[in-house]
């Protein structure tokens, strides 16, 4: 493959992420959870959602990561695990997901050792090595390992097992972090992908009684989670090359449609980092009503023995609306997002 035939497909893989990802009503849905107040526990401060420096061992977690894809077997039902993640969890077939779970062992086995790694040195870009990791059959197989994940998790979750669910949650968000390290901007879209898959399972433990609470763990996540800025740096650095150009746009197209993705990517970022936030305000907010007669504050200033993050984009606080027994978290979409950056999660209390 020529290196404009590989930049040319780059781009084309570029927009058809982001235009994927963007399309759809312009104004998101509501989260709608019902919720429940908390009382903090001495090991909620010591649960974590990402492999702590203190538990890392020597290593690189990428050739794992590619064992990783190579032991999946070329027979497993990939399709059955998408189906699963669209199924309500009181349906999944439980037999057959944990038969299909056990016979992916080695890989999962990979995985786990992945994340416990110091590092995750993705290649140096040479052209060979940048066309293997732009390649959509290696993006999509880690996409269908964060699918495996999934599954475990909801698994666990619906046999009660909650501290092995959130310890699946961490393999997993550990997993996307690293993809989100690497420095082509479709792996920071895929990562963020995995990425979400993770919060709304983080999303349904928290309306479940009895588990958990992970305002600490939430806290300690990297910020921005994925951070997609070295990958832009790289596809703006990598199309200044005027002999590609020539081959492919003018210099002025090429640049308006580059920035024009970089922009819709950047919205994707904000609103994981945006949801993210509301996760852990969430979290404080139960907290709080613990400790005051189990109704939402008036305000969030009220709650002073836990942080609610501002929103990282316009670094203001979110806007929060409370009638006691109902309470609305909301950031509105930045410019030119049309909406599909905002946030919104509507709450109630669980009788």
């Amino acid at each position: 493959m020529s290196k404009s035939k590989y930049v040319k497909r780059t781009i084309v893989i570029l927009f058809l992420l982001a235009t994927f990802a963007y399309a759809g009503s312009l104004t998101l849905p509501p989260i709608e959870m019902t919720i429940k107040p908390s009382i903090e526990t001495k090991t909620d401060s010591q649960i974590t959602l990402i492999t702590e420096e203190t538990e890392l061992i020597e290593g690189d977690a990428y050739p794992l990561y590619q064992k990783a894809i190579k032991a999946l077997p070329q027979n497993y039902q990939k399709q059955k695990f998408r189906d699963w993640h669209a199924m309500p969890l009181e349906e999944l077939p439980i037999e057959e997901i944990e038969t299909e779970i056990a016979n992916l062992k080695p890989t999962l086995d990979l995985i786990n050792q992945a994340v416990k790694c110091k590092e995750c040195k993705w290649p140096k870009l040479t052209l060979q090595q940048a066309q293997a990791l732009t390649s959509t059959d290696d993006l999509s197989k880690y996409r269908e390992m964060a699918f495996i994940l999934e599954a475990q998790t909801n698994i666990q979750i619906v046999q009660g097992q909650y501290k092995d669910a959130i310890e699946t949650i961490k393999i997993s968000l550990t997993m996307s972090n690293h993809v989100g390290q690497a420095p082509i901007l479709t792996q920071g879209l895929v990562a963020i992908a995995m990425t979400s898959l993770n919060l709304e399972r983080i999303e349904h433990l928290i309306q479940i009684d009895n588990t958990p609470n992970l305002y600490h763990a939430l806290k300690k996540l990297p910020r921005p989670f994925v951070d997609i800025e070295k990958a832009i740096k790289y596809e703006t650095n990598n199309f200044k090359d005027p002999n590609i150009l020539r081959r492919i746009l003018t210099a002025s197209a090429a640049n308006k449609q580059q920035q024009a993705a970089h922009d819709k990517v950047r919205k994707l970022m904000n609103h994981l980092e945006r949801k993210i936030n509301s996760l852990q305000i969430i979290e404080a907010l139960r907290l709080y009503m613990g400790k005051n007669n189990g109704i939402f504050p008036e305000k969030l200033s009220d709650i002073k023995d836990y942080e609610t993050p501002e929103d990282s984009v316009t670094e203001k606080q979110f806007e929060y609306i409370s009638t006691g027994k109902e309470a609305t978290i909301k950031i509105e979409g930045t410019e030119g997002s049309e909406g599909r950056d905002s946030v919104r999660y509507e709450l109630k209390l669980k009788k």
